[in-house]
């Protein structure tokens, strides 16, 4: 294949290197914007409330340590990024001129890696086996710890609220281990489901941008908007999330295009050798890209930003008939929504008015509390000056 200078030359002469697409099209699979800004949302959905993520973030001491964990996620993220992309540069360097897809060597993208390494390692006795075994560690590694994650929240969110009386720790315990178990089947059953995608990757996106989004909208509306009650906000979300679905995985959806390869250059071997039938390019149902229902060709990058904009309208919207009535905990709120609603100097709890009598009685209650804490303020001051003048 040659050296780094090579791999690039065949990927740039191929049209495999698109960095300046700044089409705007929502229905453009892959550009700078959609890379942008529905990677921006996918990832504030991934980082800033994924409840796996949130649970590393909380075993740190202090909110300053939770945010250098992230900030010192970033490079190994980028490195990450990088190595995955040039990974795939120097795998179409090597297929080139003998696509095996087309050849019938295998049947979908996602088996190009395993076949790069047992292609160019096999001769290298026990590398394969580390490259599975690391493969299998790292995503060990994820799956446990979001099955953990899944168990406490069903534990504490679900069961804890229905018991009568608490239970002991060995009881909480063994719950706990037990629904781990069971999600652990779970994840195992899925994995069988999962090798019917035709990919594996996009359709991960597909879901984490369906759920994550109503879910990064529920937890925005919350810390910004502290007017907003339960009763518009869950109808909301499932409204959000319905939608997902049904533009996440109704069809039928335009098929995605597979740049050219050829196999001009394959050895001569019988095809039934192979464990696939040769796929030679592109296959539809007869119909031009165009022709599809608009929303199942927008692309899967923006799923987490439409999710997001829906729950958060809708919440908007429905709070007006739905309004908050109880107190809510300031805590719980963002320090931007304190800076513009006024609620730094305000209790513990914040009411919501709801009419103009109830905005009059706060409006007096907090000019009571502003102009107690500046009578505090001056009697602190006279205080230290008579101190200092008595010295």
């Amino acid at each position: 294949m040659g050296g780094i200078s090579q791999i690039w030359s065949i990927a740039s002469e191929s049209g495999r290197i698109q960095f300046f697409n700044f089409d705007m099209d929502p229905t453009v699979r892959h550009s700078v914007c959609s890379q942008i800004v529905g990677g921006m949302f996918i990832y504030l959905s991934l980082y800033a409330v994924n409840q796996a993520q949130v649970q590393r973030l909380l075993t740190v001491r202090s909110l300053y340590e939770a945010k250098m964990s992230l900030w010192l996620s970033l490079p190994i993220l980028m490195i990450l990024s990088f190595s995955t992309a040039f990974a795939g540069l120097t795998i179409f360097a090597k297929y080139h001129n003998c696509d095996p897809i087309m050849q019938g060597r295998i049947c979908a993208p996602d088996q190009l890696l395993p076949l790069f390494v047992a292609d160019t390692l096999s001769e290298y006795p026990g590398v394969t086996g580390l490259f599975i075994a690391g493969l299998l560690s790292g995503s060990l590694s994820t799956v446990s710890s979001s099955i953990n994650s899944l168990a406490a929240v069903t534990w504490e969110d679900y069961i804890t609220p229905m018991l009568k009386q608490p239970v002991s720790i060995l009881v909480s315990t063994l719950s706990n281990k037990s629904l781990a178990f069971t999600y652990g089947l779970t994840c195992i059953g899925l994995a069988f489901v999962a090798s019917k995608f035709k990919g594996v990757l996009q359709a991960s996106l597909t879901v984490f941008g369906v759920v994550g989004g109503p879910l990064l909208g529920i937890f925005t509306v919350g810390m910004m908007f502290p007017f907003v009650s339960e009763v518009a906000v869950v109808p909301s979300f499932l409204i959000a999330l319905v939608f997902g679905f049904w533009i996440g995985f109704g069809g039928p959806k335009p098929p995605v295009h597979r740049l050219s390869g050829h196999i001009s250059e394959c050895p001569q071997l019988s095809e039934e050798r192979f464990p696939c039938s040769p796929n030679y390019g592109n296959s539809s149902i007869g119909l031009a890209p165009d022709e599809y229902f608009y929303f199942y060709r927008i692309s899967y990058m923006y799923y987490t930003l439409i999710g997001f904009t829906i729950t958060l309208l809708l919440s908007l919207i429905l709070s007006i008939w739905f309004p908050q009535k109880n107190q809510v905990d300031k805590k719980l709120l963002s320090p931007m929504t304190h800076k513009i609603m006024g609620y730094e100097d305000a209790d513990e709890f914040i009411s919501i008015p709801k009419n103009e009598e109830e905005q009059k009685i706060i409006a007096e209650m907090k000019f009571k509390q502003d102009l107690r804490k500046r009578n505090i303020e001056v009697l602190e001051e006279s205080s230290t000056n008579h101190y200092t003048t008595a010295l």
